[in-house]
């Protein structure tokens, strides 16, 4: 029989958390001065965290899940128009990254 090492443990937490791999950070996500979030980590939109950024198809920029639920005609960025909000995809690599990085941020406080 096969024994789960802590990563596989630790994924596993995170699947199954509620709020998904970001739900122990959300603690951390709130304490967070605006000075604290590396440029690359935060939306194009709003400037907080990119938590479960999407990427704009028409200017590659990163928007925080937030924001893309409330996207109008125009793109908040580049001011492309119209914005079709079924082009957004999923940035993974960004969505990884962030996530790495509030867990190390999580683990000073």
């Amino acid at each position: 029989m096969a024994t789960l090492d802590t990563a596989q443990i630790e994924f596993a937490k995170c699947v199954h958390h509620p709020l998904g791999c970001l739900g122990p950070s959300l603690t951390c996500i709130r304490s967070l001065e605006q000075d604290d979030i590396p440029a690359k980590f935060r939306c194009a939109s709003c400037n907080q965290v990119a938590v479960d950024a999407v990427k704009l198809p028409c200017c590659d920029q990163a928007v925080c899940n937030a924001c893309s639920q409330t996207l109008g005609d125009d793109c908040p960025v580049c001011a492309h128009s119209p914005l079709d909000s079924t082009e957004l995809k999923p940035n993974k690599s960004l969505r990884i990254s962030v996530n790495v990085w509030l867990r190390t941020e999580y683990k000073k406080r």
